[in-house]
């Protein structure tokens, strides 16, 4: 390097064809003059042009800068504690052919005055080489660009040691960071690169998409830094399809040691398929870098025209040296030669509007401004370069002044920009992709990284609904407008809707106007101007509506901060590759509530009721009103897509839920941050928190690991809502009211369903008490009394409810003949071994009894005993038996069975209840008219079917019990 290997008053400069001695001992593959052999002068050419590309890069930086590129070798050359990216003593270092000079230490000790130069104790040399890769020292480098630098290491070091030199790069890496270098360090093994054996894929890296097209970028821009020169750039054009012969001849006629330089291999017969991962690699850098990009795929589309005899760039670059022996360096930039390649191209191609974006790219890419830059001595021979190609191209100065200023552009001229690229990216691949298929080879690129890259162009690019488009990708500052204007209008479908204007525009002017964007709901406006970075809360909106609908400039602006809160300065991180190589899953929402609207101020709401104690928002008052109008919910994906979503009415926030559910349905349970907000009220505060509460509860429950539900009951407005999970996709269901919530839970099910109600559902405190204690393969009983009733509740061992109302009666008989007929049922499934259940249940099912009760607040609930309830001496045992109808669908007949004596609808037809209610009340000593209970019965397996199910169920049975009580109780009483 400049500075590293020559001293201040020795560097002169010299004119644009001027070659640079290279001083000895400087780091570089250098020969015996007893044993020079034939290509010693092609290899100077090579290490002439590398100085000069070296100083034009060192021209470039600042001083801070310049010490990074100085002292980079001797950063690995030993482990000094006391400079940058230290990280063990142990760590690989020492390069091969690297003498540090004075002037390399003293720049060593402008970053460290503690620093001591110690030269490395071993002999060992675990670093071939250190070289810059990309625009380095080309036309288009700039201060803006990025440092892809190789590290090229000996092929033996043990993962220990790989892991610990990859930590050292990255410390290095963070360095250069903080000096305003983005800088990316690829450790490579030349051996294994050779052997086809690529950097898996990264932000920085192509992985296996591309190999020889990425050592093809390699030999046409790489700087040799410190240690060996590529072995590359000694083996004549000729001889190039005879590369390994050609070593090995070199080796076996002593003009070439084994190991004297890094053998990275050759660029011969680049496969059709690798310009398929190269195509793709370059759209997925596009998103973020378009100009630098576009003009590599427009360099595919011509390498891809010639195939299979390409003339690759880098040939021509050695051709050039190996037949000139001064270097006019222009001749050999790669950037310049890249922009020739595509020229001749598009010329062929017709292509006079893709040419002139390709100029463009390449102008922007130089970042020359050639109207306003300083002609100093650095940069003198790029705006040189640059001001004659652009007097050819026959450019205006207005055309010049807009690409020179790229930094005033408002945002209109972004987004005609933003298309004007995504139509060349999209053109370039599918003309690529016509060459693929044309070429349908055996493809043997890594076909997950290909799918990555896949992911990222489908989240970046593909329109869907309630995406939100990114256009400001570089969040450039100067895109914030001042004032916005937003008009709503009615659509030829009479659908009201808003149109959005940048400026301060009157009614008149829009009428004139296209819009920037239109959508039916204005917050989606408003988000997409938030993450397009043109709106701050800084920016005056205007709003207009006929309607009425007026959104009060406090609420743009808390939603703008609460934006701000989890996407700070509007911007999104790039999707990490671990990330894309997963599913999609969401990272962070926000929900708005009552965006534009007052609930309290509509007409249903009765004013008396704004002082009520009834303050859930779901069931607000005496009415139970539910104030949760409408929700507009915004959240990114881990592949940073922006989506917008927009619920209203009763339904919303059941959709709204099902779409937490949804995201949480695949892979472990993961609780999406949420922002929930309203500010439309003055209970907006009370109905953010109450939406942001039930959604959490909602998720907790159903993915609870140790016992999750699978039903959820909650209340809004006068009814109720189930939700479920149905093959893990959510589900939900509307109650009208109370009565038929029990019914709901009564119904069957094929397995244990757990269910939670949630506590503020409804004034009954026991369903959700009792719900509480529902477990599978217990049969829990629950009686709550009062005065003269008794409320029964029953949940068999699949979770299903049975709800009955009894009169109290003496001696405890409304409970016994349960507690005798649960007895009997749950004995009958524990040994009945012909039946299926026994199995799956395991012989384990129990019966649990709990008494509940109330005293003021306090609710309780006691486990008790069955021994608690003892059977009368003289109690009637009763048992029916189930038999289905021929006819399925009809109710099954039963045949009952009092002190063995069998009463059948075959024996007595109609009047089977009046019989056997009369055998009751003579058999009584008392001859009382009681009533009369069932107590045992069983049934066909056919019935269950018949509902669906494997067996009949105790909920059902108890359905039956009570069917047939009725029934003989109206018949006892017309004897």
């Amino acid at each position: 390097m400049a500075d590293r290997f020559m001293s201040r008053r020795q560097r002169t400069r010299r004119g644009s064809k001027t070659t640079r001695r290279v001083p000895k001992n400087e780091g570089r593959a250098s020969l015996r003059r007893s044993q020079e052999p034939v290509f010693s002068t092609v290899l100077k050419r090579f290490l002439d042009l590398n100085q000069i590309r070296l100083t034009h890069t060192l021209d470039m930086l600042t001083r801070r800068q310049q010490l990074f590129l100085n002292v980079l070798p001797l950063l690995f050359h030993g482990n000094y504690p006391a400079l940058p990216g230290f990280s063990s003593r142990d760590c690989p270092h020492g390069i091969e052919k690297f003498y540090p000079s004075p002037e390399l230490l003293q720049d060593a000790r402008d970053i460290s005055r503690s620093f001591v130069f110690n030269p490395p104790e071993s002999d060992r040399n675990d670093i071939l080489a250190i070289y810059l890769m990309g625009s380095p020292g080309s036309i288009s480098f700039s201060r803006e660009s990025d440092f892809d630098i190789w590290l090229c290491h000996h092929g033996d070091l043990s993962p220990k040691a790989l892991k610990l030199l990859h930590k050292k790069a990255q410390a290095i890496t963070k360095w250069a960071k903080s000096i305003n270098l983005d800088t990316t360090i690829f450790l490579v093994n030349p051996t294994a690169f050779k052997n086809g054996i690529s950097t898996p894929l990264s932000l920085e890296s192509s992985g296996t998409t591309q190999h020889l097209l990425l050592l093809e970028e390699f030999f046409r821009t790489a700087i040799l830094v410190a240690g060996k020169a590529p072995l590359w750039w000694i083996i004549p054009p000729e001889e190039e399809n005879n590369y390994a012969t050609y070593v090995d001849a070199l080796i076996q006629q002593k003009q070439m040691e084994t190991g004297e330089f890094v053998d990275l291999g050759s660029v011969t017969n680049i496969p059709a398929d690798e310009f398929s991962g190269a195509t793709l690699w370059q759209i997925y850098k596009g998103i973020d870098s378009p100009y630098k990009s576009l003009l590599k795929l427009m360099l595919m589309e011509a390498y891809v025209s010639e195939f299979p005899d390409i003339e690759l760039i880098c040939y021509q670059i050695k051709k050039y040296i190996y037949t000139h022996e001064e270097i006019d360096f222009r001749q050999v930039d790669p950037y310049l030669l890249i922009l020739e390649k595509i020229t001749r191209y598009l010329s062929q191609q017709q292509g006079k509007e893709r040419l002139m974006l390709a100029r463009q790219c390449f102008y922007l890419k130089t970042h020359c401004r050639i109207s306003v830059s300083d002609r100093n001595a650095k940069n003198a021979w790029r705006i040189d370069i640059m001001r004659d190609m652009v007097k050819q191209w026959q450019w205006s100065d207005s055309l010049i002044n807009r690409l020179d200023y790229q930094n005033n552009w408002k945002f209109p001229d972004v987004l005609r920009e933003q298309k004007k690229l995504v139509d060349a990216l999209t053109y370039s691949y599918r003309k690529l992709s016509d060459f693929f298929r044309h070429h349908n080879h055996v493809n043997r690129t890594s076909q997950r990284d290909l799918y990555i890259l896949g992911r990222k162009l489908y989240a970046a690019f593909e329109r869907k609904a309630g995406k939100i488009e990114i256009v400001n990708r570089q969040h450039q500052e100067q895109l914030l407008e001042k004032n916005i204007s937003l008009y709503q209008y009615l659509t030829p479908r009479n659908i009201l809707a808003w149109k959005l204007y940048l400026g301060a525009i009157s009614i008149q002017e829009s009428t004139q106007l296209q819009p920037l964007n239109q959508s039916v709901h204005i917050l989606k406006l408003i988000c997409w101007l938030y993450f397009n970075a043109v709106i701050d809360e800084k920016t005056n909106i205007i709003i207009f509506d006929d309607q009425q609908q007026h959104v009060p400039d406090y609420e743009i602006i808390h939603i703008l901060r609460d934006l701000a809160k989890i996407y700070p300065d509007h911007i999104l991180p790039h999707p990490r590759i671990e990330t894309l190589s997963k599913p999609s899953y969401v990272e962070n929402s926000c929900l708005f509530v009552n965006v534009g609207i007052d609930p309290q101020s509509q007409s249903q709401v009765d004013l008396s009721q704004l002082t009520t104690n009834k303050t859930d928002p779901f069931k607000f008052g005496n009415s139970q009103l539910n104030l949760v109008l409408r929700i507009d919910m915004v959240y990114n994906t881990s592949w940073t897509e922006v989506m917008y979503n927009h619920f209203r009415d009763d339904s919303g926030i059941l959709n709204c839920i099902n779409q937490f559910l949804r995201w949480n349905r695949q892979g472990e349970r993961r609780i999406v941050p949420t922002l929930v907000s309203s500010y439309s009220c003055t209970r907006g505060k009370l109905i953010a928190r109450r939406v942001q509460q039930l959604i959490e509860e909602v998720i907790t429950h159903f993915f609870d690991p140790e016992q999750p539900c699978h039903r959820f009951v909650f209340a809004m407005g006068s009814a109720f809502y189930l939700l479920w999970l149905e093959d893990n996709d959510p589900k939900y269901k509307k109650i009208k009211n109370y009565e038929y919530l029990i019914e709901e839970l009564s119904r069957p099910h094929a397995r244990f369903s757990p269910l939670y109600i949630e506590p503020m559902t409804t004034d009954d405190w026991v369903l959700p008490t009792i719900y509480q204690y529902n477990a599978e393969n217990k049969v829990q009983f629950f009686y709550y009394n009062h005065s003269k009733t008794v409320d029964i509740y029953i949940l068999d061992n699949f979770g299903a409810l049975y709800h009955q109302i009894l009169t109290i009666e003496k001696d405890n008989v409304h409970i016994n003949h349960f507690i005798l007929f649960l007895n009997a049922v749950i004995n009958r499934l524990r040994f009945d071994l012909d039946n299926d259940v026994s199995h799956e249940l395991k012989n384990d099912i129990e019966l649990e009894i709990y008494k509940l009760s109330r005293q003021g607040d306090e609710q309780r609930v006691e486990k008790q005993s069955n021994n608690r309830f003892p059977l009368p001496d003289q109690f009637l045992s009763i048992q029916a038996i189930g038999n289905p109808q021929e006819d399925n669908n009809k109710e099954p007949y039963f045949s009952i069975f009092c002190d063995d004596k069998e009463f059948s609808v075959l024996d007595y037809g109609n009047q089977v209840y009046q019989e056997l209610a009369r055998y009751v009340v003579n058999n009584r000593p008392s001859g009382l008219r009681y009533p009369i209970y069932i107590t045992d019965m069983d049934t066909s397996n056919d019935l269950g079917i018949s509902h669906g199910l494997k067996t009949i169920h105790i909920s059902q049975l108890l359905k039956y019990k009570k069917e047939i009580e009725d029934k003989l109780n109206q018949a006892i009483q017309a004897i």
